[in-house]
């Protein structure tokens, strides 16, 4: 394991409120992030950043926002039989068991797990092409595979359960995966989202979208499902098929949504990766993004935090991000350089997992 402490996240907000006299405005602390050297890692929610300590410790008297220290850890993942064969890890998820498990895109698809304590081990099944992988409710973690995403696997925690469906039955291949409200598989194929009863795999119900296909999907805040189209709109979807399209409010953003979830304060969130922006849209529709600091960051993986926060990973900036319910946002970096920091899944226990792609880590980090 590789542990990393940054000065990261904001923790102060200088004593400085508009109207006070410069008297009142150094009556506050400044942080003791300062005072520990972190200046040197530290970046604001403006871009800030220091070259020496006492800049920082000046910056904190005058009202300015200061970081408090972050934690992240790194389990490096063993290669596979060869040390060449590095590991590119892509879908994570909380299994029913307490681990985190992911998927290794890059040798044969090994799904591995990953306990609180950071050790890893390997099912022995493997299926081509798996990307995301889910949890559902039955206990089953769920994920599809090979070129098209033709084939849905179902495999309990620890693998020793393993079957494989064939999602031709489900209305076509399968571009996302998601475990609704409703306990029923969601998928999502060309120009169609699928409903699926795990327990009877085939007869599925087909509902057609408006336009274009859904790239991510997941549940919603309200018993709904909500999904990232491509055809320029965020998308719900009730559980008896009824779809509703919200546009989004850059045309030509289509290529830039990424992944959706739920966040703490009862709207979704999601990630527009090119465009280097965080998406909110309420229940009723509203839709607000929000730029990150970081240019050419590229979010890609967002979640729900412990903390209320909705928690991002910045593939090309090398961070992870977070941003809070009214949009400010943080970014923390990564320790290992070009890492790749690709999806994120909250865990147990207070913490956040997250997968370097080009990293060959599993990261951790507990807001």
């Amino acid at each position: 394991m590789r542990r990393f402490q940054q000065v990261l996240g904001c923790a102060i907000v200088g004593m400085l409120l508009a109207g006070l006299p410069a008297s009142a405005q150094a009556k506050g602390k400044p942080s003791s992030a300062c005072k520990k050297g972190g200046w040197r890692d530290l970046v604001t929610v403006t871009g800030t950043s220091f070259a020496s300590q006492d800049a920082c410790i000046s910056y904190a008297h005058q009202g300015g926002l200061i970081y408090a220290a972050l934690t992240v850890d790194e389990f490096a993942i063993p290669p596979f039989f060869e040390a060449n064969n590095v590991a590119t890890p892509w879908g994570i998820t909380l299994a029913a068991d307490g681990n985190m498990v992911f998927k290794d895109t890059q040798n044969f698809n090994r799904t591995g797990s990953i306990t609180p304590a950071g050790a890893i081990t390997f099912q022995a099944n493997y299926l081509p092409y798996e990307h995301d992988i889910v949890a559902g409710t039955d206990g089953n973690l769920w994920s599809h595979g090979n070129p098209d995403g033709s084939t849905l696997t179902s495999r309990s925690p620890d693998g020793s359960s393993h079957a494989e469906f064939n999602a031709d039955t489900l209305g076509g291949f399968t571009l996302a995966i998601a475990w609704g409200p409703d306990d029923h598989l969601w998928l999502s194929s060309d120009r169609t989202v699928v409903r699926q009863a795990p327990a009877a795999l085939g007869g599925a119900t087909t509902y057609a979208l408006p336009a274009g296909s859904c790239d991510a999907i997941a549940p919603g805040p309200a018993g709904d499902l909500w999904c990232t189209n491509s055809a320029d709109a965020i998308d719900r979807i009730t559980t008896t098929g009824t779809i509703t399209d919200f546009p989004l409010p850059h045309s030509g953003s289509s290529g830039s949504l990424d992944s959706i979830t739920a966040g703490p304060d009862g709207n979704v969130w999601f990630t527009e990766g090119p465009a280097g922006r965080i998406g909110r849209i309420t229940p009723s529709g509203t839709i607000t993004e929000f730029a990150l600091p970081t240019a050419g960051a590229y979010p890609t993986g967002i979640a729900p935090g412990p903390d209320g926060n909705v928690w991002f990973t910045e593939y090309s900036g090398n961070r992870i991000g977070r941003v809070t319910p009214s949009g400010e946002v943080n970014e923390y970096r990564v320790p290992t350089a070009s890492s790749g920091p690709l999806r994120i899944a909250r865990g147990a226990g207070g913490t956040l997992w997250f997968t370097e792609y080009a990293g060959a880590n599993i990261g951790r980090i507990a807001p």
